[in-house]
């Protein structure tokens, strides 16, 4: 009896050994794969908010079409008629398209015509003195082969990020020659991504590169982030995830990083299983 009750005692905790052994390996090789797929579908994610980024700058740019290719345009770049600033500059019209920066450029280089808006106040302001150190025939901004060029996407200025876009100025059959370019922007500030989080149903943190006090969490994350690394997936709790991209300007040189926050549904599944 002794003896048999002692090989049952060595089989029953052999058993259980194993039994240890094969729990721990297939919850560490499930949890593993189930990470990864998490990180898979953060990635995608991220791109479906890129992706968006892209597509508002893209309406953005297809708005002011019939703007650029104008007869009354067209012939404000040479007369300078104020009528055409009393009729669509006023500080109304240019909320009503949610423009805060509106400039009339000829082809010499020389601004026509240029204004800011506060939306807030309702109030015309100055043209950024940053924006105008772009006005410049050398720059991307303002070089247009045909008609049918187009140039939109981000700029950096130092009150914050701006969505821009740039057109040749044409006749309204899209028809040379070139008088010059219009450029509208419009702020990328918080009450857009917002907009933006809203569309996504994801919340959406934006900071410019160039930021003096760029949180710590960031500067980080910059680092590893480049061209061969556009994404970068971390777990920020049990709760969720945080995918990080870089936003590159007209320039093609960074300037936000985007962090976008995703639930850990995969991961959650995983510790139930």
């Amino acid at each position: 009896m002794k003896l048999r009750r002692k090989t049952l005692s060595i089989v029953g905790i052999t058993i259980a050994g194993l039994t240890g052994i094969l729990y721990a390996t297939s919850s560490s090789i499930l949890l593993g794969s189930l990470v990864k797929a998490e990180e898979q579908e953060a990635t995608q994610v991220v791109k479906g908010v890129l992706n968006l980024f892209s597509q508002t700058s893209d309406d953005f740019n297809s708005r002011f079409a019939d703007w650029s290719a104008w007869d009354d345009t067209y012939a404000f770049i040479q007369n300078r008629n104020k009528e055409f600033i009393a009729s669509n500059l006023v500080p109304e019209g240019l909320a009503n398209v949610r423009v805060n920066i509106a400039v009339f450029v000829n082809t010499s280089g020389k601004i026509v015509y240029g204004t800011g808006l506060d939306t807030k106040k309702l109030q015309l302001t100055p043209v950024p003195e940053a924006l105008k150190q772009h006005i410049s025939l050398n720059d991307p901004l303002l070089q247009h082969p045909n008609a049918e060029s187009s140039l939109a996407g981000i700029m950096l200025l130092p009150s914050g990020p701006v969505l821009i876009t740039s057109r040749p100025i044409v006749t309204t059959k899209s028809t040379g020659p070139i008088r010059g370019t219009l450029v509208f922007g419009r702020n990328l500030d918080a009450a857009g991504i917002a907009k933006l989080s809203k569309i996504t149903r994801l919340p959406l943190i934006v900071h410019s590169v160039n930021e003096p006090e760029l949180p710590a969490e960031f500067q980080k994350v910059r680092e590893k982030l480049s061209a061969k690394k556009p994404i970068l997936v971390r777990a920020l709790s049990e709760e969720s995830i945080a995918g990080y991209a870089l936003l590159n300007d007209i320039y093609n040189q960074p300037a936000l990083i985007l962090r976008v926050d995703i639930p850990r549904e995969i991961y959650r599944q995983g510790q139930i299983s």
